[in-house]
């Protein structure tokens, strides 16, 4: 039985120039490279160009085609955090943590470097493993689950709403 249910909601327009731009440019890139045969380090361009076509199926594939679903259900021993990874027809939990594992839920917003920079710290310090469960590519703001699961430090990343901010407080 679900207690809570939020589907993060993720910019498409923004996701979608973004996507444009990197392939559109790579292809500009190529055609250069075609067009103008006999220029010197063309191999550079060539190099730019697939990285910019791969960083636009990767933006493509991770942040447009797939969305999230966080959820707290009850289990036998407690309540758990469950993320629902949905692409398609296709959804598989990804994730799946006991309330009560949670040690720390931080919220950091995009201004605040310092915040960032000192959360990072803790992660790298605390050898937590990452996951990032965002909707969107550039979020504003975020909540970063700090975690001790099986004797093992997760750091969680999840897109932020006042909802989900409350129900971590």
């Amino acid at each position: 039985m679900n207690l809570f249910e939020f589907t993060p909601k993720k910019n498409v327009s923004r996701l979608g120039l973004i996507t444009g731009i990197l392939i559109i440019g790579a292809a500009v890139l190529m055609l250069i490279t075609v067009l103008f045969g006999n220029m010197s380090y063309r191999w550079v361009l060539q190099l730019i160009s697939i990285g910019m076509l791969t960083a636009g199926i990767f933006v493509t594939s991770r942040f447009i085609m797939k969305s999230y679903v966080y959820a707290v259900v009850q289990a036998e021993d407690g309540n758990d955090l469950t993320v629902t990874e949905i692409q398609g027809r296709h959804t598989i939990t990804v994730c799946r943590i006991g309330m009560a594992s949670i040690t720390e839920a931080v919220v950091v917003s995009k201004s605040d470097s310092e915040k960032h920079t000192a959360l990072n710290e803790k992660i790298k310090s605390g050898k937590c493993k990452k996951f990032n469960y965002c909707a969107d590519l550039l979020e504003d703001k975020y909540i970063c689950l700090l975690a001790e699961e099986c004797g093992e430090p997760l750091a969680i990343k999840l897109s932020w709403d006042e909802s989900v901010e409350r129900l971590f407080k």
